[in-house]
């Protein structure tokens, strides 16, 4: 049996809000990441409920869904609904119940870091963002070959880029590539070896393997409320960990990738069905669809429409 993870969070809601406003103005890291507070981290657009049905519909194999939250339960999420869809609420609490003084945390790096914890997982899952969406059928194989995880990445340098070359972007206003490493603390861990970049795919999670690389830095790694530069991005570190151990395997990805600071001024559904048409092309990740233009965002909805379950 394998299952699959979502975080999610509703930014919206006001007992969300004044929860993470107390936290946002009291003492903050010196090494806290710029994009730390930007709204739109914690932004709900609904992304959520076409993922979960893009994996029904087109993962069968999946078995139980695990949906991570923090006191919060998406409106459309009837108990009818869970039981047709079999997922199951995942507290913090739950994540968290040996280091409850973490709590809260607004961090999606923090919760990964204990996804292993969720009772009773399978010991292959697939974990998502609620951005990720699988457009074509998949099979396990896809993302594990027996227990080894698969990944779909490309190496990248670990040394920063000189000066002149930062400098000269800045003048163009040239923005960073898809996935870029930015300042991240895995970095160092692997300088000056080649860091492998992971694309927006659903990540395979072996959960002894990842047990293996991420206990032996939990403590240290859930104690950020808010993202930090000086803190690991545990699926990259699990990830490189293990394919330096000769323990995955890394291939070309094969996904549309669609983000309107890097790739996209629109979305077309012309560009969306011929990706679709791609039996090869099984994923599909939209970064930030609410910063596109209304008739993008209901391009991109009719698309995921046909794969409610």
């Amino acid at each position: 049996m394998t299952d699959a993870v979502f975080l999610w969070v509703d930014g919206n809601d006001p007992k969300h809000q004044t929860k993470r406003y107390q936290y946002e103005n009291g003492e903050l890291s010196t090494t806290l990441h710029k994009n730390a507070m930007l709204p739109t981290r914690y932004k709900d657009n609904n992304e959520i409920w076409y993922s979960i049905n893009c994996v029904r519909t087109n993962a069968s194999w999946v078995n139980r869904i695990f949906l991570v939250t923090d006191e919060q339960r998406p409106a459309w999420l009837s108990e009818a609904t869970a039981k047709r869809l079999d997922i199951s609420i995942v507290d913090h609490t739950t994540l968290f119940r040996n280091h409850l003084e973490h709590l809260p945390t607004f961090n999606s790096s923090t919760i990964e870091t204990t996804i292993h914890k969720i009772p009773d997982i399978s010991n292959e899952f697939i974990y998502l963002n609620d951005d990720f969406f699988i457009i074509n059928p998949t099979t396990k194989n896809d993302y594990f070959s027996a227990e080894t995880p698969i990944f779909q990445g490309e190496p990248r340098s670990t040394k920063k880029q000189n000066a002149l070359i930062r400098n000269i972007k800045k003048i163009f206003n040239r923005p960073e590539t898809p996935g870029s490493l930015g300042p991240r603390a895995e970095r160092k861990i692997f300088y000056p070896e080649k860091i492998v970049r992971l694309f927006h795919t659903p990540y395979p999670i072996n959960k002894t393997l990842y047990a293996s690389y991420i206990n032996s830095i939990l403590e240290n790694n859930i104690k950020y409320r808010f993202r930090d530069n000086q803190q690991m991005r545990p699926i990259s570190y699990y990830a490189n960990m293990a394919i330096r151990d000769e323990k995955a395997i890394l291939k070309a990805p094969d996904l549309l990738y669609i983000d309107p600071k890097l790739t996209h001024k629109r979305i077309t559904r012309k560009e969306l069905d011929e990706a679709q048409s791609h039996t090869k092309t099984k994923h599909l990740c939209i970064q930030s669809l609410e910063q596109f233009d209304p008739q993008s965002q209901k391009n991109a909805e009719s698309f995921l429409n046909q794969f409610i379950y």
